[in-house]
């Protein structure tokens, strides 16, 4: 069983048609295969899905609802919140980035101590005891950093 990364992603894209795809991929549980499609021939799909997307499993709301929440559209912008298996699919963001998308991203994985703001290719990686990370992004995502310290005694 993975520790779970919990990731909130928000991209924006001037071309409706692009927007409406990325919405579309997440709601059917496709974003990474949609954007960053696999090769027929791979021998390995769960190492190459890890070295590409930086996930084993494709990522949305589609067939698993407990992993993802439906988005919330607004103009040009869209804002999804899910959990990813042990780090955030940062591959993934990368070809966004690429296809035109502006990606502003954030995550935190408590079991495994680490955090971090992703914005347009740049990583702002955070790691250590939870006292180590910005307490701003673990409250973002609903954690008490002082009740947290409290269990760990």
């Amino acid at each position: 069983m993975p520790n779970w990364c919990h990731n909130k992603l928000t991209v924006t894209h001037d071309d409706d048609v692009m927007l409406d795809m990325f919405v579309n991929a997440y709601m059917a549980g496709t974003m990474c295969s949609q954007f960053l499609p696999q090769p027929l021939d791979v021998q390995d799909v769960a190492g190459w899905r890890v070295a590409n997307w930086g996930q084993k499993w494709d990522l949305g709301c589609g067939r698993y609802e407990e992993y993802g929440l439906k988005p919330t559209v607004v103009d040009n912008e869209a804002s999804v919140s899910f959990y990813s298996a042990w780090q955030p699919p940062l591959g993934v963001y990368e070809r966004l980035v690429v296809l035109g998308f502006d990606v502003q991203a954030s995550y935190f994985e408590p079991g495994a101590g680490f955090a971090g703001i992703w914005s347009n290719g740049e990583d702002n990686l955070y790691e250590g005891d939870i006292e180590d990370l910005p307490a701003s992004l673990v409250n973002e995502y609903g954690y008490d950093v002082e009740e947290m310290e409290e269990e760990k005694m």
